[in-house]
């Protein structure tokens, strides 16, 4: 009988260790999200999605090392600020096999030609639209595994 494996990650300034950011909050996080967190990350040369996605890739090796897990049957759901690091994650280490984003900001484009925006500061890196967007890595995904894309924001 095969039996099927779940790890759920708290990655970096969510879950347990998110912010408040709800209207109760500082208004600040509210619109901004996680600065301290982001300005920490940045200020050693790290992104918070690098973190997170960091957080992702070692969760998956600690998974795939356990008897019974089979390493080419590693699937993974991230759920709004959970899944740009888990597409990052995903690209940049071959061992998630199939993705399931929801509620992942659309394009970084998008953001560039929006006026307002909430949240998103813990999603980007310096310098990214030179080089890729989200498209881009979903892209990237496609010869070796699959990616459903549910509810996109920022359209």
């Amino acid at each position: 009988m095969e039996a099927t494996v779940v790890l759920s990650i708290d990655a970096w300034g969510t879950g347990e260790t998110r912010v408040d950011t709800d209207v109760n909050s500082r208004e600040f996080d509210h619109y901004f999200g996680d600065f301290n967190d982001i300005m920490t990350a940045l200020l050693v040369g790290k992104t918070m999605a690098g973190m997170r996605a960091l957080d992702i890739s070692r969760g998956v090796d600690v998974l795939t090392s356990r008897k019974g897990v089979d390493p080419n049957q590693v699937y993974g759901y991230g759920k709004d600020e959970g899944a740009l690091p888990l597409l990052y994650a995903a690209v940049l280490d071959g061992k998630i096999r199939r993705v399931m984003l929801d509620g992942m900001l659309v394009s970084y484009e998008s953001v560039v030609s929006s006026r307002v925006h909430r949240r998103i500061r813990e999603g980007v890196s310096p310098g990214m639209l030179k080089y890729y967007d989200l498209q881009d890595l979903v892209a990237a995904l496609a010869p070796m595994s699959g990616c459903e894309w549910y509810r996109p924001t920022g359209t």
